[in-house]
């Protein structure tokens, strides 16, 4: 009898490299469709005669709805697929960046970002969990943190996209090539994006396309880390054995997501306040994005080889320490450069490794859900009350060593969690073998 290979025995190539390299780019896409308002929102406040606080709702709608698709749609891929889903949302998004120019009003624009906080919110979690579907134990970590690093270069590109169209062209033409970018992007994935094994092999075993997906790969299953579960709802995120590495988890990612988004929103005002020009706040910051890039590989590479949960509780506690660096380091512009670059590295390297966590810690049926669900309510309570919390302290005069006081502490926070998360695998390992 022939040999059961699985995907863990598959060499990497073919579909196990393009698979995630399309899911890396979608999320730039999809990072650069979603994110595009921020470049463009001034100057649609000050064309439309909008008010800052109803910019600040058109910005926050998408955080609050986003949680409605991570929470709500995302799970829908563990039932009917992970391909379908996230086709839907990028015609979706696409159609949004080209409704844009065409809207007039702030209740619009603001049911507009609604839409875009649900396609974008479903679609995270779902490439993530069929990224980690495709990946062999040996590179998950790697190929999940490669995945989050295009949310960060779509940032990235929408600046200079926005830096070199609208001062030519104006912020009309820049969301309608956004539109018509991502609606080629949709076509592209149309033809080139398959199923995941995960799924084919759990709903339709026999049926052609999974058999002809199994000998593209060179395998007959997928990863023996296939688990029993207890269905895919998020229920089951509630039950033994799940409960309590389901909390660990979101803790973990609670605690990153709150200070990405303090850090991210407020370390420009920070700098600012410490005598930078507008100029200076920029590049630092835009560097220090650039540095969280090469945080996310370097540190899924680590992972790989040394332990995703070991290395993960390390990268949450030097970002702590540099944290604590930037209480002195900020007052002087010989220091401030490479305390944020090592700062922005650890941070968001961890925050890229916190996906990686999520789907790395519970069965495939219920990767999308527990995904959505973990990312979901920390981008709301961690991101949102993260980013609230910032403005409000910012607001009432507390400094740069309060804000970095409080994001170290809950930086060290996760890493605890992490620690507890890593003694309590054994037990969760057995239970889910006991399950089968």
């Amino acid at each position: 009898m022939a040999k059961q290979l699985d995907l863990n025995d598959a060499p990497m190539r073919g579909l196990l490299i393009r698979v995630p390299i399309l899911c890396a780019l979608l999320m730039v896409m999809e990072g650069l469709d979603s994110n595009i308002i921020s470049y463009v929102g001034p100057l649609i406040r000050d064309e439309y005669h909008l008010s800052a606080r109803m910019l600040g709702a058109i910005y926050s709608a998408t955080i609050f709805a986003s949680l409605a698709g991570a929470a709500g749609i995302a799970p829908l891929s563990d039932r009917y697929g992970r391909r379908p889903l996230l086709l839907a949302t990028s015609v979706v998004l696409s159609c949004c960046s080209l409704a844009i120019p065409f809207i007039t009003t702030a209740p619009g624009l603001i049911a507009l970002r609604v839409v875009v906080g649900l396609a974008f919110g479903a679609a995270v979690p779902t490439t993530f969990a069929l990224a980690a579907d495709f990946a062999p134990d040996r590179r998950r970590a790697l190929i999940i943190m490669l995945v989050t690093s295009g949310v960060a270069l779509g940032y990235v590109l929408a600046g200079f996209a926005s830096a070199a169209v609208v001062p030519m062209f104006g912020w009309r033409v820049l969301m309608l090539g956004t539109a018509a970018a991502s609606f080629l992007w949709t076509i592209i994935l149309f033809f080139a994006l398959p199923e995941s094994p995960e799924f084919l092999h759990r709903t339709e075993p026999n049926s052609h396309r999974t058999r002809r997906l199994f000998e593209t790969l060179g395998t007959t299953r997928p990863a023996a880390r296939t688990r029993a579960s207890l269905g895919a709802n998020a229920l089951a995120l509630l039950r033994a054995p799940y409960l309590r590495t389901s909390l660990l988890v979101w803790f973990s990612v609670t605690a990153v997501y709150g200070v990405e988004f303090m850090l991210g929103f407020w370390l420009p005002t920070l700098l600012m306040g410490q005598g930078y020009s507008v100029r200076a706040a920029g590049v630092l910051t835009a560097v220090g994005k650039i540095a969280s890039i090469f945080g996310s590989l370097i540190m899924g590479w680590l992972m790989d080889r040394s332990g995703l949960r070991p290395v993960l509780a390390c990268g949450y506690a030097l970002g702590a320490l540099g944290l604590l660096g930037l209480t002195v380091a900020l007052g002087s512009p010989i220091f401030a450069l490479p305390v944020i670059v090592a700062t922005c590295f650890f941070v968001d390297g961890s925050f890229s490794g916190a996906q990686a966590l999520t789907v790395s810690s519970f069965p495939p049926d219920l990767r999308a859900t527990a995904s959505g669900w973990v990312t979901g309510l920390a981008r709301v309570l961690g991101g949102g009350i993260g980013t609230l919390a910032g403005g409000a302290l910012i607001g009432a005069g507390y400094g740069v060593g309060t804000l970095a006081a409080i994001m170290l502490i809950i930086m060290a926070s996760g890493a605890g969690a992490i620690v507890l998360l890593q003694r309590q695998e054994p037990t969760v390992a057995m239970a889910m073998v006991a399950a089968q």
